[in-house]
């Protein structure tokens, strides 16, 4: 076995694990792929790798799980699923989008299924949306029957879901 696949297996945070594979230009190990993320996932959760759905690369769900339990959400089997749902409606994901998902999906707003989640991407300088990572993800809680990920956001009637704020979610019950 390759002696830095052996030293990969030995880190957990996957900022860590591509830093040393860019150190080490060996960036054919972190593969979406890769046998690595396998053996990961049974090292580190392996109770969780029944959970992940067939839409999501073995890197992504490695990721994801990492930053669910860094925000000890690790045993809400809801906040798995439904990141891994909001994921998988990405056509490309960036650093910085799974905890962009991981917030959204937390949200009272969507654990009350009182809103769904629109995404898209946005530079433009003059939206005043906050924005997630490299891949400038952009996240509004609409009302809506299903959860949304597009590259026009013109193309979307955005309506506002009852009591809950566009931008922030969260959910007023004196509304």
């Amino acid at each position: 076995m390759n002696k830095h696949l052996i030293n990969l297996k030995n880190f957990k945070n996957p900022i860590d694990i591509f830093n040393y594979c860019n150190k080490h230009n060996i960036n054919e190990l972190i593969e979406e792929s890769s046998t690595l993320w396998e053996s990961l996932l049974d090292i580190n959760f392996k109770n969780y790798v029944q959970f992940r759905i067939d839409t999501i690369t073995l890197k992504d769900y490695y990721v994801l799980l990492y930053f669910i339990q860094a925000l000890n959400l690790l045993t809400d089997i809801f906040i798995i699923q439904k990141t891994q749902y909001l994921l998988s409606l990405l056509p490309v994901i960036y650093h910085g989008d799974h905890i962009a998902i991981i917030h959204a999906a937390n949200n009272i707003c969507i654990r009350n299924n009182k809103a769904k989640i629109l995404m898209f991407r946005n530079k433009d300088n003059h939206c005043t949306l906050p924005y997630y990572g490299n891949g400038y993800l952009k996240i509004k809680f609409i009302n809506n029957i299903i959860d949304i990920y597009t590259d026009n956001i013109e193309s979307i009637n955005i309506s506002n879901p009852y009591g809950v704020h566009l931008t922030y979610g969260g959910f007023n019950f004196t509304n």
